[in-house]
This record gives C-alpha cells, structure tokens and sequence, in this order.
C-alpha cells in the first residue's frame, strides 16, 4: 500500500530542521517523498541507486544526501528508513486497511442483493481480439512477461524497445527471480511520477532498465517489523490523543495504555492522565 500524499507538520518539521542549508532541505524532502513512494517505505542503501534517483550527479549534491542521510535515516538489513515516516506510514497503512476491510463487509451486503439478476447474454465481436489464456497456476511465460512489459511502459518507449532481444532478456532475470516480481518491479519503475511526466519522455528505456540491473532497485521489498520502531516523544503524544479521541490504539505501537508491557515512557502516562483528569473536570463544571 501507498498512498499519493503523506501527513506533514511543518512546526515538527522546522523545529527539527531549523539548522539544515536550503540545498539539505530539498535533499530531505525528495528523500522523504521517495521513501515514502518506495514499497515498505524503506529504500535501498545501495548509494548508486541512492544517487540515481536522487538526481544527485555531482560529488557537491551526494555530499549533500550523505549528510541528510547520516542525520535523519538509519540503516538496517541493507534498508534505509526515517523513523517518524515509517511511523506515519504505519498508521497510514493500517487505517487504509480498516477502510477496506469495512468497504468488503459493505460490498458483500449488496452483492447479496443483487446476486439473482440474471447473466448478461452479451458476445464477443466477431473480428474482436481475445487474449491468449494464460493457464490458472502456470507460470507466466517469458512471452508473456514481455506482453506485459510493452502493455505497461510508455508506448514511445515501447516502440522503441528490440523486439527481437528484448524476450532473451526477460527469460534471463525471471530465472533469477519470479515474472510477477519482475512485473511489479517494472510498473512501480513506470508508474513512478517521474516516469509519467511529460508523456513518460522521461522514463528509462526498458532494455536499459532490464539489462543495467536497474529493475532490482524496484523489486517489492518486506515491510518494516513494527516492534523495531523507535518512537520519539512527541509521537506518543499524538497517538494518546488520537487514542483519547477514537478509542484507536495502532499495533505498531505495542499494549495500549493500562496493559501489561505498554511501551508509552511512564512519564508521558502521567501527564496525560492529568490532562484526562482535567478535561473530566471540565466537563463537569460546564
């Protein structure tokens, strides 16, 4: 799951990057956004890749990336990830799975109501195109992984793309690994915001792509383990008054307030219930 935006709070955001020049400013935010649109919301710590998407060409840019990176990211089993986004796309994911979870409980009721309409008797056309079937629990055949791969990539990329190279390719890397993370791969690379702008002029040639090793760097990676996460004390804050608000406790965030093991620093608790305290107080006074 990704969603197109991602919360932002400029007090938070300022109080913590006050000090950074303009340029680890900008670096900070395409990291972010990057990130962010990167499955598992972690990126990979190989610098090449780093650079490549950070548009970072020259010795001065990455210089700029590895300082924001050192301050801002942490490393772990070849990731990198930003604490406080990971923790917001935490919560992002999980309220977007409630949403669905509800949106299927509702799309049953309704299939319910309508699940006596009779089949519609529509044919095909006579000279309309079928699909080659692709038998049920056969994998995808070279062939068609190249199908895909020119139904998804911009069409003047794939005009452009040798045809006749082009499955030699293919066969290989699904060797290495599935056609269907390779097909993931290929339509996170091309449906990336810098790959459709302008007509998709801007998108990697596809033999380019495949041949170069690029197509690893966009390989769907395992989401973050949420115990792992380290949450500062500003980001308690905020959970114990969403918690306060809609009785909502995320699991990222381990035993909620009052149960055995709850992570919540003590004396976060403490101020919290004396604001409870005083809210009832208030409450009762109007």
């Amino acid at each position: 799951m990704s969603l197109p935006y991602f919360p932002m709070f400029p007090t938070d955001f300022e109080a913590k990057t006050s000090h950074l020049t303009l340029a680890e400013d900008g670096a900070y935010n395409r990291l972010l956004r990057l990130t962010w649109m990167t499955p598992g919301c972690s990126i990979p710590a190989d610098r090449n890749w780093v650079y490549r998407r950070m548009r970072a060409l020259t010795e001065a840019d990455q210089s700029v990336v590895e300082a924001v990176i050192g301050e801002f990211f942490k490393e772990a089993d070849g990731r990198l990830s930003n604490a406080r986004l990971t923790v917001e796309w935490l919560a992002a994911k999980e309220a977007h799975e409630r949403r669905r979870n509800a949106g299927a409980k509702g799309g049953k009721a309704k299939a319910l109501k309508t699940n006596d309409v009779a089949p519609s008797n529509a044919t095909p056309m006579l000279k309309q195109p079928e699909p080659e079937p692709v038998e049920r629990g056969k994998p995808l055949s070279s062939a068609h992984v190249v199908e895909e791969i020119l139904r998804i990539i911009p069409k003047a990329k794939a005009r452009m793309a040798p045809k006749k190279t082009l499955p030699k390719v293919v066969k290989t890397i699904i060797a290495k690994t599935s056609p269907e993370s390779l097909l993931a791969a290929v339509r996170a690379c091309y449906s990336h915001p810098d790959s459709t702008r302008d007509g998709g002029q801007y998108a990697p040639a596809i033999y380019k792509f495949l041949n170069t090793g690029m197509w690893e760097g966009w390989l769907p990676s395992a989401e973050p383990e949420a115990a792992a996460i380290d949450m500062g004390d500003d980001q308690w804050r905020r959970l114990l008054m969403t918690w306060h608000e809609t009785q909502s406790w995320p699991a990222y965030a381990g035993p909620q307030p009052g149960h055995e093991g709850c992570r919540v620093p003590e004396l976060i608790l403490d101020r919290y219930r004396t604001w409870v305290a005083e809210q009832s107080k208030l409450g009762a006074a109007a």
